[in-house]
């Protein structure tokens, strides 16, 4: 419950800057419960998370910002400055508490988060990952058999395809994520 009040107040403080259902917000975090609050805070506000790695090379960065038009970026609370020099993009710290709006029902085809190719071929390509494709993959026959009674470690960095095993299937699930 804690977290889906942190997750609701997130999503406040993003709407009251002016973020909306559809819109790309940028998460700058560790891997922590930081990161984990600002992406379903996004999420509940109908807005697509764009994981951004700190150990990034900031000219990957760059090109992750170029090509996704974010119109915002979470940041854990101190980093607000060095977010907006890094991205060149407005930065919201992720708050602890606050007021809180009703979440967004999403629809399938909505874009949940936009994740990057490691651009070992060349230029990081973004992948868009629907709703139908988290929730496939946490409920559907060839998901993940993660019942409420598990502990799933989350060492995966938030900006692969692992933090969707480690993490948001687990959450879905109801199961608890333990974070390395």
């Amino acid at each position: 419950q804690a977290l889906y009040d942190r997750a609701l107040a997130v999503a406040a403080d993003l709407a009251m800057a002016g973020v909306s259902r559809g819109d790309y917000v940028g998460l700058l975090a560790p891997r922590g419960p930081d990161a984990v609050a600002g992406m379903l805070g996004t999420l509940a506000l109908g807005a697509s998370v764009v994981p951004l790695d700190p150990d990034y090379a900031s000219d990957k960065i760059a090109h992750i910002v170029a090509d996704t038009d974010l119109s915002t970026v979470l940041c854990p609370s101190g980093r607000q400055s060095e977010t907006e020099r890094l991205t060149g993009c407005p930065a919201r710290e992720i708050v602890d508490a606050g007021s809180s709006v009703r979440p967004v029902e999403a629809e399938d085809d909505d874009v949940a988060f936009v994740l990057y190719t490691s651009g070992s071929t060349g230029a990081p390509k973004g992948v868009l990952i629907p709703h139908r494709a988290v929730t496939s993959y946490a409920f559907g026959p060839e998901g993940v058999e993660v019942t409420d009674d598990d502990v799933v470690l989350h060492v995966a960095t938030l900006a692969c395809d692992g933090m969707l095993a480690e993490c948001m299937a687990p959450l879905l699930r109801g199961a608890t994520v333990a974070i390395a």
